[in-house]
């Protein structure tokens, strides 16, 4: 009788442990749960939610005016189409959000955060009260600005997605972690520009002048910069695949470990650029001018020496990936 007590203590014991742990695996996140739906529905029924935990929640065409969202997280929410005349949403986190035509006339987002949020189509008014960056931001996206000139400008993180930024002036502006995916940039000056991380898939970026911009860790995927001046810039692992850089201008830039695979290198000006350790796979290399380059560790499949020098490739002085000096 002993035995048979013994033996079903053990599962009871299991039974027991795994119980506690799923207790305390999921006990935190069932909470999180029903205060996520507890404040939607205070916001639903009372329009009074500071504080309220609201991230991702779907507030699509809600009556709101007047609502009180002070330090509320509306992270990545969906505000379509929302009535917000008059609404307080000072020191909310409204990153990534969506607001797209909606109504924020007389609405205080003081020190509210927008970053990576796209202002473009949303109705404010004289008494809407935003800090001076996102009301920048607001002008950029909606408005034909006169004055193009945004030197030293703050867009950290700015959603300017396609935007049309052509001829802008915004030489040592800070863009870093900002939004320009398919913006027009063409014919700008960008130099000494912070553009550190980010997003330019699919940017037109022709003739711009880039000369001594940091533009580290950034994606360039399918952009265009074609005659660009890239002088002196850093592209460390930055993401160039089937960029047009036909022509460019990248002598003495750092391109330490960048993603150049596919990329059009056509009669480009790469006197001096360290390509140590980037990725060159399928590049259009043709009549580009790579004399003095280091490209050790670099990865060219398909190409050889004789191959570059072929298709007209100035290699002079260039430390090759074996780590071989090119001889003139």
């Amino acid at each position: 009788m002993i035995k048979e007590i013994r033996t079903l203590s053990k599962p009871i014991k299991l039974f027991a442990l795994i119980t506690g742990l799923s207790f305390i695996s999921f006990g935190p996140l069932a909470s999180v749960k029903a205060q996520y739906s507890g404040d939607i529905r205070k916001l639903r029924e009372t329009r009074y939610c500071p504080n309220c935990y609201l991230k991702g929640a779907n507030l699509e065409g809600l009556y709101l005016r007047k609502a009180y969202l002070n330090d509320a997280n509306l992270r990545r929410a969906n505000l379509r189409n929302a009535d917000l005349k008059g609404a307080y949403f000072q020191n909310a986190d409204l990153r990534n959000a969506i607001l797209e035509n909606a109504d924020l006339r007389n609405a205080n987002l003081g020190g509210a955060d927008l970053r990576r949020t796209k202002l473009e189509r949303i109705v404010i008014n004289n008494n809407t009260r935003m800090d001076e960056k996102w009301l920048l931001v607001w002008k950029i996206v909606n408005q034909k600005l006169e004055n193009k000139n945004l030197v030293k400008a703050d867009l950290k993180e700015a959603d300017l997605s396609l935007t049309n930024l052509q001829r802008f002036n915004l030489e040592k502006a800070d863009l870093s972690g900002a939004n320009l995916s398919n913006s027009n940039l063409r014919n700008s000056n960008l130099r000494q520009i912070n553009l550190n991380k980010s997003d330019l898939f699919s940017a037109n970026l022709q003739n711009a002048d880039l000369t001594q911009a940091n533009l580290e860790n950034a994606n360039l995927n399918n952009a265009n910069l074609k005659n660009a001046n890239l002088s002196e810039v850093n592209l460390r692992n930055a993401n160039l695949q089937n960029v047009n850089l036909n022509k460019a201008k990248l002598n003495s830039s750092d391109l330490r470990k960048a993603n150049l695979t596919y990329t059009d290198l056509t009669n480009a000006d790469l006197r001096k650029v360290n390509l140590v350790g980037a990725n060159l796979d399928g590049t259009l290399l043709n009549g580009a001018d790579l004399r003095g380059a280091n490209l050790e560790d670099a990865k060219i499949q398909r190409l050889n020496i004789r191959t570059l020098s072929r298709i007209g490739v100035r290699l002079c002085g260039a430390t090759m990936p074996d780590g071989r000096k090119h001889l003139c």
